[in-house]
């Protein structure tokens, strides 16, 4: 969490990572006591897919943003 926090700290116009819902930080506390190893997760939208990139770093064998194939 902290590095798409420091990512948003920077001068290039974006501001798409400044804004970390409380929902997504409140859904990765969550995520951080379940298995999800070799699991497939759907992020179905978070703002900056927070969830979805922790599902990542925890081990989930497949991530699926949105309506990707």
């Amino acid at each position: 969490m902290h590095a798409l926090e420091d990512a948003a700290n920077g001068d290039d116009g974006c501001d798409g990572l400044r804004t970390l819902w409380p929902s997504a930080v409140a859904c990765v506390r969550l995520l951080e006591r379940e298995r999800l190893a070799g699991r497939t997760v759907a992020e179905l939208g978070a703002g900056a897919g927070l969830p979805g990139l922790a599902c990542c770093v925890l081990g989930a064998g497949r991530v699926q943003w949105g309506n990707q194939p």
